[in-house]
């Protein structure tokens, strides 16, 4: 394929001095591509005039012919993208003004990232954000650094994530890296779970757990990590509906944490399983935390050589009103 050469490497100030550049100007054939560099993504970008898709379209619009990048954007600071029920996946996402409609978007947007120290957010106005039968896939984050989705830090309320999965509204697979959520509320209205959590580290700060049905708001299986621990601070959340149970914790190496803040329990959730339900070598970990509120049902079940840490808590200490107990090894301390 032959490249054309006329402006190859010329240096272009950002995003919209790419697209305000129109396709008339940039004369290139079937088989040609032109090759800039984004001053201020820190990347080079191709001009395709046969692509019908790509990251942007010149500003006459064309049928055919779009830029792709070709490498890395590279961070300087860190950034907020932002998303909106009334939103477009065509958009940046890099303003208010200009919001992905999808949280899939964000996530498969910041694998084109090098992080280089500097952490990501996303920022969603306030809605209902519905994620269909598969949920919201969360994949490994790019440096295995940090990246935050949140809602309104006013009212977690006003922003709900919820779905149809079986599995569980937010879902992790062997994902690199930290997830952070903060200020939203999670339901699922197929009977999933809240979050499925698998060999990857989720944390969470004012949290709603609200209605999954008979599933759990919380499965952490494979060596999972999740809690609200994050970044050396502890953080309050609340469960506004009852389930199957609250946290079911299976798997050498699965860590639980729910420590040093309050978690308010509201209308007196009913938890149909146990509380907390940890087996097969996992660790549930319930530092000094405060709850706020009651609940009904069993405290929790602890077996197969699973612990349940309450240090010193007492056997009442975890929410319900039916004791708790212990089988094939579980301990309860």
């Amino acid at each position: 394929m032959t490249t054309y050469t006329g402006n190859n490497g010329a240096i272009v100030a950002d995003d919209a001095a790419l697209i305000a550049i129109p396709s008339t100007n940039l004369l290139v054939t079937t088989g040609e591509t032109v090759l800039l560099y984004n001053n201020y993504r820190n990347r080079w970008v191709s001009y395709d005039p046969d692509a019908i898709s790509g990251d942007f379209t010149p500003i006459n619009n064309p049928t055919n012919g779009r830029w792709s990048y070709t490498s890395k954007e590279v961070l300087k600071a860190n950034r907020t993208y932002y998303c909106s029920t009334t939103g477009s996946d065509s958009n940046n996402g890099l303003t208010i003004g200009s919001p992905f409609l999808t949280i899939s978007k964000f996530v498969s947007t910041i694998q084109s990232l090098t992080f280089n120290g500097f952490s990501v957010t996303l920022q969603l106005a306030n809605g209902s954000y519905s994620l269909g039968s598969t949920g919201l896939v969360l994949g490994s984050i790019p440096d295995g650094a940090n990246v935050t989705i949140q809602g309104n830090t006013s009212d977690e309320s006003l922003v709900t994530l919820t779905s149809t999965s079986t599995t569980g509204t937010i879902q992790a697979y062997n994902a690199i890296g930290s997830w952070f959520f903060r200020y939203i509320t999670i339901t699922n209205t197929n009977n999933g779970h809240g979050i499925y959590n698998s060999n990857s580290s989720i944390a969470y700060e004012r949290i709603v757990f609200g209605s999954v049905g008979t599933g759990f708001h919380i499965v952490n299986s494979a060596g999972g990590k999740i809690g609200n621990f994050f970044n050396g601070n502890y953080y309050p959340y609340k469960i506004s509906a009852g389930s199957s149970g609250h946290i079911y914790n299976s798997g050498a190496g699965c860590i639980f944490t729910c420590a040093s803040a309050t978690i308010t329990l509201t209308g007196t959730p009913a938890f149909a399983s146990t509380f907390c339900l940890s087996e097969n070598l996992a660790y549930c970990n319930f530092f000094s935390p405060t709850f706020s509120g009651s609940a009904t049902g069993v405290r929790y079940s602890s077996t197969t050589n699973a612990v349940i840490n309450t240090f010193g808590g007492g056997a009442n200490f975890l929410p319900g009103n039916s004791a708790g107990s212990t089988a094939t090894g579980g301990q309860y301390a």
